[in-house]
């Protein structure tokens, strides 16, 4: 994605000509109260402009200016933008080259936990095309929903169906590798917040279905808890798959 040549792209264009600049990056983070991004159709050659009419958080802009073929500056640059839950730009940002960072693991953790289904589906969409395409971090994912939990900031027991759902897509190993890193923050707390006990039910699923034996910090000690809560019982049931 890119910021359309209005506004700021515009600005910038014209203190480059003042400065005389032939080459410059850019590069900054903050808010806008709107914008309009751009994204590049191969199929017709254009750019679809994508307006975002509401605040917004810059969670990234990166980019360059350059001489055109018109001997003028030219600004290209890319932008990642966070509305209020951080899913909405989800599927375009999957589409995008390039490494996202932390910035699209908080998106995503925010996406499988939203409140809205739409925003969910989206956040699964936006999983499965970068995990497909290699582009996906499932531990950086998977850290930001622990934390992001742990904080309160987002609520546990939504993000099961879409994980279920990723994983049943065709993306299982994805799936329990960001559990793999979730669950250690859930699971080193009193009591682990409403949806672990589900979120360990996937975790031993995918864990079995794809052999693949990853170390859960904080499981051997609730799973050998005195009782049988189900809390204890599926954490029973991963150390047993993982074992």
């Amino acid at each position: 994605m890119k910021r359309t040549a209005s506004g700021p792209s515009r600005s910038s264009c014209r203190r480059a000509t003042r400065e005389r600049l032939g080459g410059a990056q850019i590069a900054a983070i903050g808010a806008l109260s709107g914008a309009t991004l751009a994204f590049f159709d191969w199929e017709t050659k254009k750019y679809q402009p994508i307006p975002v009419r509401e605040q917004v958080e810059v969670a990234s802009l990166i980019g360059d200016i350059a001489i055109g073929p018109d001997g003028k500056p030219s600004v290209h640059a890319h932008a990642v933008l966070g509305r209020r839950d951080g899913t909405a730009v989800l599927p375009l940002l999957a589409g995008c080259a390039g490494e996202g960072g932390a910035a699209v693991d908080v998106a995503l953790a925010y996406g499988l936990a939203a409140r809205q289904e739409a925003d969910r589906v989206a956040a699964v969409d936006a999983v499965l095309a970068l995990a497909a395409s290699g582009g996906l971090d499932p531990a950086g994912v998977g850290s930001r929903l622990g934390d992001l939990g742990r904080q309160g900031l987002l609520t546990w027991s939504r993000c099961v169906a879409p994980l279920r759902d990723t994983a049943a897509a065709g993306a299982p190993l994805a799936t329990w590798r960001m559990l793999a890193a979730a669950l250690p923050t859930a699971l080193a707390v009193p009591r682990p917040p409403a949806g672990t006990p589900d979120l360990l039910t996937l975790a031993a699923e995918t864990a079995a279905a794809t052999g693949e034996r990853i170390d859960v910090p904080g499981l051997a000690a609730v799973a050998g808890r005195r009782g049988s809560s189900r809390l204890v019982t599926e954490a029973r049931r991963l150390a047993a798959a993982i074992g």
